[in-house]
């Protein structure tokens, strides 16, 4: 494995004051972009957009846009040496051809890279030993943890540690939370009672349609990372697609007893994936 990292030591920082909680209307042109989730009544603070179809959808190719266009919002930064941000990616992959490297650079956001072994074929299932290893050594308490070629911040790293703080205090056995997503990723005959088992849980909370757990973002406590993603990294392939990471998690993280939660509500992550339109899921403003 190689690794490279341009993580520094920070400030802390106050939080970001609050979003209104409703839509107010498209931005003019050149603004800072935000996206509502009208489901649950969410503006999320990253966008996932997970998959070929949805990584070459014109609401991602406007986000970017966007991002790239306006100017550098006055985030509450440097956000603090509480929190560290880290992406993976294969090392054949330009990292100029990444939204998300892009933008931390533009936005002088510091982050870390690990990325595979040059003669290794990479496969989504590499994320979760790699990210074990790089979390055992590393200093800050948390982690935000983005998926290099098709996400974005659409608010402060500071904002989305807050809410993370906030999502904790409502369930205080939180040590990791997922995105979520509409989309059951992967199929197969080993996935169903998973699959099965998070619907129902979704359902249950009133937290539908977002019900299943999404890998391209996740945040969470250090320690807590480097033990789940080490216990992750001993279980067995999904056996339609060995190479998916979301296969291994969905039929393991219940054993962490409510200590890994997906956050089915869109209060810091928002995935647009599988058939569904991304206009189905988010406004634009």
């Amino acid at each position: 494995m190689t690794s490279s990292s341009n993580i520094t030591s920070r400030s802390s920082s106050a939080p970001e004051s609050s979003v209104p909680v409703a839509a107010t209307g498209r931005q003019a042109p050149g603004s800072w972009p935000r996206i509502y989730s009208p489901t649950h009544n969410a503006w999320p603070g990253a966008y996932h957009a997970a998959g070929p179809r949805h990584r070459k959808h014109w609401t991602f190719e406007e986000l970017i846009k966007r991002v790239e266009s306006a100017a550098t919002p006055r985030w509450a930064s440097p956000f603090g040496s509480n929190l560290e941000i880290w992406t993976w990616l294969d090392e054949r992959t330009d990292p100029q051809s990444c939204p998300l490297l892009r933008q931390l650079n533009r936005q002088q956001i510091p982050y870390g890279v690990v990325s595979s072994w040059k003669e290794r074929k990479w496969e989504n299932r590499l994320k979760i030993k790699l990210t074990a290893q790089t979390a055992a050594e590393a200093n800050a308490r948390y982690m935000l943890w983005m998926d290099a070629t098709d996400t974005l911040l659409l608010r402060s790293p500071a904002h989305l540690l807050n809410r993370f703080l906030d999502y904790q205090r409502t369930h205080p056995a939180c040590e990791i939370l997922f995105a979520a997503e509409r989309n059951a990723y992967p199929k197969g005959d080993d996935q169903k009672e998973a699959v099965d088992w998070e619907l129902q849980q979704a359902k249950a909370a009133d937290e539908m349609p977002f019900a299943h757990m999404n890998t391209g973002l996740i945040i969470g406590e250090t320690v807590a990372i480097a033990y789940w993603f080490e216990e992750a990294s001993k279980q067995p392939r999904s056996a339609r697609r060995p190479d998916s990471d979301q296969g291994v998690w969905r039929r393991f993280y219940r054993q962490a007893e409510g200590g890994i939660c997906i956050d089915r509500r869109c209060e810091l992550f928002q995935v647009a994936t599988g058939k569904y339109d991304p206009l189905d899921v988010i406004e634009i403003y």
